[in-house]
């Protein structure tokens, strides 16, 4: 179970680590070209909510697991305190605005991290390393490419009309230098 956790883990991350990283560095010119420039001021907002690409890149595989060891009361207790929780980040940040509810979010992403991992290893022996390190070359490689990507977007900027090509450029470039 352990092997085929990391493994799982570890793949999906390669895919879902750089598709946050890159997203995030690239938002708010990706969002308006995406949408339309009523939706110019989303670009911040996803790029706070990309900075869960750790809990997120755990969080699919922790469900799975619990059910397949027959731990639904587990995966009922972990799964009511997430609702509970974000609930009451969200009331707590509200009254500063969306950006606030959002960092909310991130922080509560992160502060449930250590519980999902307790849970994981009461209820399999999976260690939290394993979970983590089936995570890091992915994150590190896709946290590169977006140091990469992020000052070659505004080199490019300045020399086009519009931020489609760009984009188009950051995009590729991102995929050759992951």
């Amino acid at each position: 179970l352990i092997k085929a956790y990391r493994w799982m883990v570890s793949k999906s991350a390669m895919l879902s680590c750089p598709a946050l990283v890159g997203l995030g560095v690239l938002a708010p010119e990706a969002i308006p070209v995406a949408f339309g420039e009523k939706w110019e001021t989303s670009g911040v907002l996803v790029q706070i909510m990309c900075l869960m690409v750790v809990p997120y890149a755990l969080a699919g595989f922790t469900s799975p697991v619990l059910m397949a060891l027959g731990r639904a009361a587990t995966l009922r207790t972990f799964a009511l305190s997430q609702v509970i929780s974000t609930a009451v980040f969200a009331l707590a940040a509200a009254p500063f605005g969306l950006v606030a509810v959002a960092w909310a979010s991130v922080g509560r992403a992160y502060l449930a991290l250590p519980i999902q991992l307790w849970m994981l290893r009461s209820a399999s022996g999976l260690r939290p390393q394993d979970a983590l390190g089936a995570v890091a070359r992915p994150l590190l490689a896709s946290l590169l490419m977006g140091a990469a990507v992020w000052p070659l977007m505004d080199l490019l900027q300045p020399h086009f009309s519009s931020d489609v090509v760009p984009l188009a450029i950051c995009v590729a470039a991102g995929v050759v230098i992951y």
